[in-house]
């Protein structure tokens, strides 16, 4: 009786500590005593976060100014209602699942500065239809758009391309056809790269 005491103090404890604050809507943990991660209300649904979402660069809290530079592992996790969201400048790490199963979530643009996107990003986004990478960005981990169905293009602005796993790309379906853009002078690059050439149509923008 006694560790199940325990183990439920413990559970509730760390239920209540989801979050170290909350501004505007959006939840954020501390990552130094000048920065902040955008974080998840709750390991569950997060029904909280909801419509267009505009991620600021700064934030403030008790008088002191905090910079937003990651969003983290989980963040929006289950956001099934999240339709957009706007990610400012100052992110540089975007962590694993951080948009897993937002299923309304159409079209995300991933700013320059951010330097690796982790597995399954953008895992289960069944309404995605656009996504846009950033020159910065030099590796994307596994399972990045795992059935994302209704993809229907890529557009990576690096002019050399991203280092990617094994299975970044699973789970689209054998029939989807999705559009690879990228700068001008570096199809070949992306048709003879590690799981760019997979795809079926790279052009220039």
């Amino acid at each position: 009786m006694r560790k199940v005491l325990i183990l439920l103090f413990l559970f509730v404890s760390f239920m209540a500590k989801a979050y170290d604050i909350n501004v505007d809507g959006i939840c954020y943990d501390f990552t130094s005593d000048s920065t902040v991660s955008v974080t998840y209300y709750n390991r569950g649904i997060n029904e909280e976060y909801q419509g267009n979402i505009v991620i600021p660069t700064y934030i403030s809290n008790k008088g002191k100014k905090y910079r937003v530079t990651a969003i983290g592992e989980n963040a929006f996790f289950f956001s099934y209602y999240l339709e957009s969201v706007v990610i400012p400048p100052s992110i540089i790490t975007i962590g694993a699942d951080a948009f897993y199963k937002c299923g309304n979530l159409k079209n995300v643009v991933i700013p320059y500065g951010v330097k690796e996107l982790s597995q399954g990003v953008f895992g289960h986004c069944g309404s995605m239809k656009s996504i846009t990478i950033p020159s910065s960005v030099t590796t994307i981990g596994d399972v990045f758009i795992f059935d994302c169905h209704r993809l229907e293009e890529i557009i990576c602005k690096s002019r050399i391309p991203p280092t990617v796993e094994k299975e970044t790309f699973r789970g689209l379906k054998s029939n989807q056809k999705i559009v690879v853009k990228v700068p001008k002078g570096t199809v070949n690059a992306y048709k003879n790269a590690e799981g760019w050439k997979d795809f079926e149509i790279i052009e220039e923008t």
